[in-house]
This record gives C-alpha cells, sequence and structure tokens, in this order.
C-alpha cells in the first residue's frame, strides 16, 4: 500500500442547531416522496462517483435540479441535513432504499446519539 503524506487539514465549524426533523416535511410536500413513502423515480444520470436515479439525490446533488432550492444554503451547511445527505448517498457499493423512512429514522437515531454525547 502506498504511503500518502497529509499535506493540508482544513477544519470549519458546521451548525447544529436543529432540534427535530420537521426540514426533511419538504420531501413530501414537493413530491419528492409520494404516498407510503415512496422515494420518486427518474432517469439515471451520474454526478461525480453517483449514480442519481431518483429524485432525493438530484435534490441532494444536482444544483440545476427542479428542487434543489427546497433547501437553503443554510439548511445544507447543518450537521442534520449533512448526516441525512450522507447517509442518503453512501458510497460506491452503497444499495439505495425505495422509501424515505429507513434514511429518517438512522438519520434521527445517530443525530440524537451524538447529541447526547456531545
Amino acid at each position: 500500500m502506498k504511503e500518502t503524506k497529509v499535506k493540508r487539514i482544513e477544519a470549519r465549524k458546521i451548525p447544529c442547531s436543529l432540534l427535530c426533523m420537521s426540514l426533511f416535511d419538504r420531501l413530501h410536500q414537493e413530491n419528492i416522496v409520494k404516498e407510503g413513502g415512496y422515494i420518486s423515480k427518474c432517469l439515471d444520470e451520474y454526478v461525480d462517483d453517483f449514480v442519481v436515479s431518483d429524485e432525493l439525490r438530484k435534490v441532494l446533488l444536482l444544483e440545476g435540479s427542479d428542487n434543489y432550492e427546497i433547501f437553503s444554503p443554510s439548511d445544507r451547511q447543518e450537521f442534520l441535513f449533512l448526516l441525512f445527505k450522507h447517509l442518503c448517498l453512501g458510497g460506491a457499493v452503497c444499495q439505495f432504499e425505495d422509501t424515505i423512512d429507513p434514511y429518517l429514522e438512522v438519520t434521527k437515531s445517530i443525530y440524537k446519539e451524538l447529541l447526547r454525547l456531545s
């Protein structure tokens, strides 16, 4: 394995002011999430290393998407949003969910536990 030397580290404060999950109600209001919690699908697009195959990933990744602005720049900087985004996008071998509930439940659980520990 090749050794890598760290040349620079950057840190920034992440706001952690949200105390409820109502931020994500907008996903239902904008029909990104349908009745029963099903995430609306779309034609596949590729953004960096991500396959965007539903409206949720579009709103998280594509600045030019129709619904990108349902979350303000300050919303997108909140720790709760960043945690949710990370869980939704996963990584290269992530198996995506068809419904929103698993993402919301895990986000809430991790967020509560991290706040409790801080």
